[in-house]
């Protein structure tokens, strides 16, 4: 999973659970037994989101970007 994101305005209502949700019964219906999810460290709502949704931390990877 590269991305989920839900509009401000719509956050805390459950739709970023009911996507998540959704991903993961798709991916079991098709055999796909690991699903790995890709955070920047300091993004700490993420981060919590995924961990109560039942992901663990495996790594932390520094990545750098450079915007000209």
């Amino acid at each position: 999973i590269d991305l989920i994101g839900v509009d401000t305005g719509y956050q805390n209502k459950g739709l970023g659970r009911i996507l998540l949700a959704k991903s993961v019964a798709y991916f079991k219906d098709r055999n796909i037994k690991d699903v790995y999810v890709a955070t920047e460290g300091e993004n700490v709502r993420a981060n919590i989101f995924y961990q109560r949704n039942g992901f663990i931390i495996q790594g932390v990877q520094l990545v750098y970007h450079r915007h000209f």
